[in-house]
């Protein structure tokens, strides 16, 4: 199931928490390997459930954050060196930047 949801580029983003009974560590390895983000085998308490739903919200949301704000300065930078582009000309722009290095 894991290894399906997976190969769909648009579920990339999902997170995975998976319940189950089997409590051996291979399985548990291999799963969080294949891109399972919590594991709880049983037993297992709701609070333990809620929390760790709870953390991986968060993480979405923080890591929603930060994408938008790369993208943001992402922007900002192209069009800086649009407007570097048109002051100073290509080939001067390219060459100052290489003289940086």
């Amino acid at each position: 199931m894991v290894r399906e949801i997976r190969s769909h580029s648009e579920l990339d983003a999902v997170p995975i928490m998976l319940l189950t009974a089997k409590a051996d560590d291979a399985t548990k390895y291999s799963l969080l390997q294949g891109g399972v983000q919590e594991y709880l085998s049983k037993p297992f308490k709701a609070e333990d459930v809620m929390l760790r739903v709870r953390n991986l919200v968060s993480i979405r949301l923080t890591f929603l954050s930060l994408r938008q704000s790369l993208n943001e300065r992402n922007k900002d930078l192209k069009e800086l060196l649009e407007d570097l582009t048109v002051l100073f000309g290509r080939d001067t722009l390219i060459s100052k930047i290489e003289e940086q290095r």
